[in-house]
């Protein structure tokens, strides 16, 4: 960055570099995969207990599954092995990457998938010659050509066990079944080890749908359960990291500043006692735990989001550094000053009204309350449009009729539908069971992440009177006028 040293950062560098720092990690893997030895944080038993099933994956011929939430970290879990190409080499493993999300559409994954396995028996020496034009409409009798020539061929010629992963099969919304039974034939083989990574719902999907697709992928498979990171742990240990006094580091010259030129954020370097980039790695961010409760329910754990968030709370704190509350806190004997966020900043973070923010941080999350945009008799919008949609499957006349019913309008519900597309944006309930003068203080939040037709959101909440009873009365629910 080209900059006068005497200058600060502006609010947009800061950003800049705190996007940098909270990127994915396979992102960022991608500058140095060597990141991963540093980032990689509390993974131990799990990867360790990985290892040990590759290790014996040629003599057991048993497929794996990897399960975790959105967001909590099984693609890097995953990578972190498959970039350890010492590993890989010392016990013969050859690992092909078939990653949904990478690939532009169905046939374009299949065909890279294909691509590879043709490089595979290339490189073990063994290269297959009956392959025909590697093109759309080619694809189904490849994968036939391929999948009989890893069953037929002598295991003697296999030098290097073919590891398949399949990553990112969450987000392929239509047509799953049909578009996974093309690695069916590949799951059924003994001479590989497919390894597939897996949402909850994915995983029930594939258990519940079919028992062909049931054995070799959900039931007879070792499995690894991705768990929940402490997220005020995994932040600091992102934040800290990356901040490295280091010459190739694209954003020396402003980590430089945070630390050495008098700013919010060096000042508050200093109030924890960071004077230089090694004591760096003991700090940690300064927000309550609290804070990082409210995070994980906003964003169901997910850690893509919580780092989202960490970037947008960050630089809030650089903007309103003197407004934040103050506390004590005694550290090895010793009363330190720290600032903290309370609920009510954090509220005010993920506010209406754009105005408070610059440009540069504009938040990337929206908090919508349920007992908030009612009509005029007191229904809950947003409440109503997800039942209806939920009811009535598609926008039509009867779906606008029975909302009308309930005093909202087509417009109204349109917006509400827009709002509830975008899948940034969370849905919180307060819960009556902590009433306060102050809600900002005290009260409980209860959310949810909202999909288009509102699934997630109406199975978390079964029935209106569950929803009464748990969270209090926020109007009419549309059952009542269809």
């Amino acid at each position: 960055m080209n900059q006068d040293p005497e200058k600060h950062p502006t609010l947009e560098e800061y950003s800049t570099f705190f996007s940098f720092s909270f990127q994915d990690l396979l992102k960022l893997s991608q500058r140095d995969r060597g990141i991963y030895n540093t980032l990689f944080y509390n993974r131990l038993d799990e990867y360790n207990k990985l290892v040990s099933i590759l290790r014996n994956a040629k003599s057991r011929g048993e497929n794996i599954l990897i399960t975790g939430d959105a967001g909590k970290g099984k693609s890097s879990f995953v990578y972190k092995l498959i970039f350890d190409q010492e590993f890989l080499n010392k016990e013969n493993l050859y690992c092909v990457v078939v990653d949904y999300r990478e690939a532009s559409n169905k046939d374009h994954c299949l065909m890279k998938f294909i691509d590879q396995m043709q490089k595979y028996f290339i490189d073990i020496k063994s290269p297959i010659h009956s392959l025909i034009e590697n093109n759309p409409d080619n694809i189904t009798k490849n994968l036939h050509l391929l999948q009989n020539y890893i069953l037929d061929i002598d295991v003697n010629l296999l030098k290097k066990h073919l590891l398949i992963f399949l990553d990112d099969f969450d987000y392929i919304e239509e047509n799953l079944f049909p578009f996974l039974e093309n690695f069916l034939g590949f799951a059924s083989n003994s001479n590989l080890t497919i390894l597939l990574s897996a949402r909850p719902q994915l995983y029930t999907a594939i258990d519940t749908y079919d028992n062909r697709f049931a054995i070799y992928f959900t039931r007879d498979v070792q499995r690894i359960k991705i768990k929940s990171m402490c997220a005020y742990k995994l932040l600091s240990k992102r934040l800290a990291t990356l901040l490295v006094k280091d010459e190739s580091n694209p954003f020396k010259h402003v980590a430089d500043i945070l630390l050495n030129k008098r700013n919010p954020y060096s000042e508050l370097m200093k109030k924890y006692g960071v004077k230089n980039f090694e004591e760096l790695n003991k700090f940690n961010l300064p927000l309550k735990n609290d804070f990082f409760n409210f995070m994980s329910q906003i964003t169901n754990g997910n850690y893509r989001e919580i780092f989202d968030i960490a970037h947008d709370s960050i630089l809030y704190i650089l903007d309103n550094y003197n407004k934040l509350e103050t506390i004590i806190e005694e550290v090895d004997n010793v009363k330190v000053e720290k600032k903290v966020l309370t609920n009510e900043h954090v509220l005010e973070l993920f506010c209406d009204d754009d105005s408070k923010f610059k440009e540069c941080y504009k938040r990337v999350y929206k908090i919508i309350n349920l007992h908030e945009y009612r009509s005029k008799n007191k229904n809950s919008l947003f409440y109503n449009t997800l039942q209806a949609i939920k009811i009535f499957e598609q926008t039509n006349d009867d779906f606008y009729n029975a909302l009308r019913k309930l005093g909202h309008s087509p417009e109204n519900v349109d917006k509400a539908i827009t709002i509830l597309k975008n899948k940034s944006h969370r849905l919180i309930i307060p819960n009556k069971i902590m009433p306060s003068k102050n809600l900002n203080d005290s009260v409980i939040y209860n959310t949810f992440r909202t999909t288009e037709k509102g699934d997630y959101y109406l199975t978390n909440i079964t029935t209106w009177p569950e929803y009464i009873e748990r969270f209090g009365h926020c109007g009419r629910s549309i059952k009542e006028v269809i």
